[in-house]
């Protein structure tokens, strides 16, 4: 429980400012109100700790302390110390930020190590990458405990913008209400898109030590993240031998030719589905409203490009006669997906002419099924 005064007047407004008393009482303290002494409570500002379970940050003076909760008694340990007095700090995923008396900001690691100092307003992306905004205009910073490994560069941005970032592509996008802009590492960009439909090409990055993607778990500590794992598909079509998936995140991921190979296209797309072009094999990317957002050329290899108004048709049945949860095992008998049996619906079923198998697409992957596989997941 925090008691105390608000921010002075014309004084700091940001996130993680502290009251002037924090309270510590343990739950079963707190049944009938809080009558009783604290078990613990100490001056000047606190913020709770994102990257840890239970622990509180507190700043006295030039001094950083975190309290850890996670036990029968608080305990202590030093973080960091300045040297001028802490005005706020305030944590995030991957460290936080201090704001020093003077207005200078100092980041730090979840160790407490400063790894960038300086001024402006500073965004917190990920452990190696912050952004500093300075009235209408933007730079990156890539983070290091040692100053001479740190580097800035400033983007091709000005205005209002929110940033996040995908740390499996290294990708960093600015984004608003309308459109959004992704950023190479030197800070220009590398593409702009429309937000029309509330979409931005990046990975969500959650709270905690954890993110989730589709039905898996991953530790954001992992440096590199497979294709296959994060996959999270949206639709798949097979041309030739290469299966090509669309995913929910606006990537096209396309099968190579050795087993387990697979590739992204640069381009990120709208779209939850295919269709194919009329009169070609070429696919076309639409969304739920039969949209046309992207043509996607098969040979000699797999390209985005325009719309350039092509005219569209669904995708064909296929050799298994495929009506949305409906299908006929080739030379077999009529079917339908069985919810019941599997525990699942899929997302969509296909039977691309390349292909003997039934594709079923889900939410984290794509099965590929054979005749005597599908009667195992159907009903007659």
């Amino acid at each position: 429980l925090s008691t105390g005064r608000s921010p002075p007047e014309g004084g700091s407004s940001s996130p993680g400012w502290g009251p002037e008393t924090t309270a510590l009482y343990h739950w079963d303290e707190l049944g009938n109100g809080v009558d009783g002494p604290p078990a613990r409570s100490f001056s000047g500002g606190s913020a709770l700790i994102a990257d840890r379970r239970a622990a509180v940050g507190r700043w006295q003076g030039k001094e950083l302390i975190m309290v850890d909760l996670d036990g029968d008694e608080a305990t202590e340990t030093g973080l960091a110390t300045f040297e001028e007095p802490v005005a706020w700090a305030m944590w995030g995923t991957h460290g936080g930020v201090v704001s020093l008396e003077s207005g200078r900001k100092a980041v730090i690691d979840t160790l407490g190590r400063t790894i960038a100092s300086g001024d402006g307003e500073i965004t917190l992306l990920h452990r190696q990458l912050a952004v500093v905004q300075r009235g209408k205009t933007f730079e990156s910073i890539h983070l290091d405990e040692d100053p001479l490994l740190r580097s800035r560069s400033p983007l091709e941005l000005s205005g209002e913008w929110y940033f996040t970032m995908d740390p499996h592509r290294d990708g960093l996008f600015a984004y608003r209400d309308t459109d959004y802009v992704e950023l190479a590492a030197d800070g220009h960009a590398l593409r702009r898109g429309s937000r029309e439909d509330g979409r931005t090409p990046y990975l969500p990055w959650s709270p905690g030590r954890w993110f989730i993607r589709c039905g898996r778990i991953f530790p954001k500590s992992m440096s590199e993240c497979s294709i296959q794992s994060r996959l999270h598909p949206s639709d798949a079509w097979v041309a030739g031998r290469s299966m090509i998936i669309l995913g929910r995140d606006g990537w096209i991921t396309v099968s190579g030719r050795k087993h387990g190979e697979f590739t992204e296209l640069p381009q990120v797309v709208l779209g939850d589905h295919f269709a194919r072009v009329t009169g070609k094999d070429d696919l076309l990317c639409m969304d739920g409203a039969n949209r046309t957002h992207a043509v996607l050329t098969l040979a000699p290899n797999p390209t985005v490009s325009d719309v350039r108004g092509a005219q569209c048709d669904d995708l064909p049945p296929g050799p298994w006669q495929v009506g949305q949860m409906k299908f006929t095992i080739p030379h077999g008998p009529a079917c339908e997906w069985d919810a019941a049996k599997t525990g699942f619906v899929p997302e969509r079923l296909r039977s691309p002419k390349d292909s003997p198998y039934l594709i079923a697409v889900t939410a984290s992957l794509v099965l590929m099924l054979d005749p005597a596989a599908a009667k195992v997941f159907a009903r007659k």
